[in-house]
């Protein structure tokens, strides 16, 4: 519900520390041509451009169904101009876009009730392709999906799916114990992680009375199996940046399984 802010690094000056990206003055800021003040999630997508969705449009109403994107590789400019290719579209089937992420060879979006796949078509006036790949099977929180070798896996309001070029419902044994206790007042803290040394994906999420994620349930998939537990991990990413997986849980940032443990102290596990 709130504007862009940038993280700027530059190794060979002091760092710019999130400054948001407006058309305004207040200072510190970035300065944007049309900038979205208000938005429901963000991504880069694989052309280039800064994507916002469920955002307000060119003449500043907000749509929770819309999609908007900056113009190629040039975040602070969103005006519409024959020379930009910042452009909006918007979505049906649902109430609001709940969330995306970056798939093979396209964004795939969630409302709260539909999946829609997002392709670049290489032209700058039309940009982005949009097509209806599902519906009846919405995305329950911001980050419960993720893209694993191309498939996108997440959940919904009361089931598990797939995609892998068609929707697919995911068979999962331990459903009915997730959703008989879980905690739907606070379903937008749900959050999906990958674990690719284990070819798993892991999904935290809050049961019985908790405010935030205390139980989680993991998909093997390459065994097509599933486990469940209680955790205190609110957030978890795959060591696709550092050498392990970082989760985050009780106010600490946690090296989820160093060296030392997930073998057992130095002794293979079987």
């Amino acid at each position: 519900g709130g504007g862009i802010y940038v993280f700027h690094q530059d190794a060979s000056i002091t760092p710019e520390r999130m400054k948001p990206l407006t058309s305004g003055t207040n200072a510190p800021h970035i300065t944007a041509t049309n900038a979205p003040v208000k938005s429901n999630f963000l991504l880069v997508g694989p052309s280039g451009h800064v994507i916002t969705f469920g955002t307000n449009s060119f003449d500043g109403t907000y749509d929770p169904l819309l999609v908007r994107w900056s113009n190629f590789e040039q975040f602070n400019n969103w005006a519409v101009s024959a020379a930009s290719t910042s452009k909006e579209n918007p979505l049906t089937d649902g109430t609001e876009i709940i969330g995306a992420v970056r798939s093979k060879n396209q964004v795939l979006v969630w409302t709260d009730n539909s999946l829609w796949g997002m392709t670049p078509t290489g032209d700058r006036e039309t940009v982005f392709n949009f097509s209806q790949l599902g519906t009846k099977c919405g995305l329950i929180a911001p980050h419960a999906a993720v893209d694993y070798d191309g498939i996108a896996f997440w959940m919904g309001e009361n089931n598990f799916y797939a995609y892998d070029g068609n929707v697919n419902n995911l068979p999962c044994t331990i459903r009915r114990h997730l959703f008989d206790n879980f905690n739907n007042t606070n379903k937008d803290k749900v959050y999906a992680g990958i674990n690719s040394e284990f070819k798993e994906i892991i999904w935290l999420y809050p049961k019985g009375d908790s405010t935030e994620p205390n139980g989680y349930v993991i998909y093997n998939v390459e065994e097509k199996t599933w486990v469940y537990g209680e955790t205190f991990y609110t957030t978890f990413k795959d060591r696709n940046i550092f050498d392990n997986t970082i989760t985050t849980g009780n106010t600490y940032v946690w090296d989820n399984e160093p060296e030392d443990v997930y073998t057992g102290d130095g002794t293979a596990l079987s």
